[in-house]
């Protein structure tokens, strides 16, 4: 007597368009993946640049600090970049001939600065204090350097000075329209996508509603002036 072995099941298997489609879906994962990776990687390079900006712009404002108060100026007015952009500090430079309209002289023609960059009411231009002796060159380059020894980032540090007009310096030296000095420093950089900015004010040494210590004088620069108990 013959026996029929049973049918056995049929092997399935993928098709041709399934191994396709998954192989898609594995691609698309893949650059999904380096795609997170690379914009992970560029956003903390964008942070330890702007660290590092924050430190550079610190240190540069700590020295124009330390300068005598003759010498926290510009020795020349600095230009504007060709083709500026907002994101450029030379960008905020008020054009030539205009009259600067802000806080400081307001018959001072050329050499004013917008020192609020998101404003641009004209009662926000004060004209640049030039003079002094601070040889350091405007805008100066700082280099920071990898673990390999290779360049890491490489800034571009401006500085702008200019006038305060304070109604709260009442001495002689006090004209009323130059008696305190802003101080905005700006650094720029390839990895930064806007300017790093610090920016500060420095009261006039011989001016100002308080009291001098009674019968002392300081020497500014070459100058006999009272001095203040702060």
């Amino acid at each position: 007597m013959r026996r029929q072995h049973p049918q056995l099941p049929a092997e399935d298997g993928f098709t041709l368009v399934e191994v396709l489609i998954a192989a898609l879906i594995l691609i698309l994962g893949t650059i999904a993946l380096v795609t997170s990776l690379s914009v992970s990687r560029g956003l903390t390079t964008s942070a330890q640049a702007h660290q590092a900006a924050a430190a550079v712009a610190a240190q540069e404002l700590e020295r124009v600090e330390a300068q005598t108060w003759a010498n926290i100026a510009l020795i020349s007015a600095p230009t504007k970049n060709s083709g500026a952009t907002a994101t450029d500090p030379t960008y905020y430079l008020q054009t030539p001939s205009a009259t600067c309209a802000g806080q400081g002289p307001s018959s001072q023609t050329n050499n004013c600065y917008q020192w609020n960059w998101s404003n641009s009411s004209s009662t926000l231009f004060e004209p640049l204090v030039i003079g002094g002796a601070d040889a350091t060159a405007n805008p100066w380059t700082f280099t920071t350097l990898g673990a390999s020894g290779g360049t890491q980032f490489t800034f571009t540090v401006y500085r702008f000075i200019t006038w305060i007009n304070d109604p709260n310096c009442t001495v002689s030296t006090c004209s009323g329209s130059s008696d305190d000095k802003r101080i905005l420093i700006a650094v720029t950089g390839t990895d930064l996508n806007k300017p790093v900015t610090v920016l500060t004010t420095i009261g006039n040494p011989v001016g100002g509603s308080q009291n001098p210590v009674s019968g002392a004088t300081c020497t500014d620069n070459t100058s006999a002036v009272p001095c203040f108990d702060h």
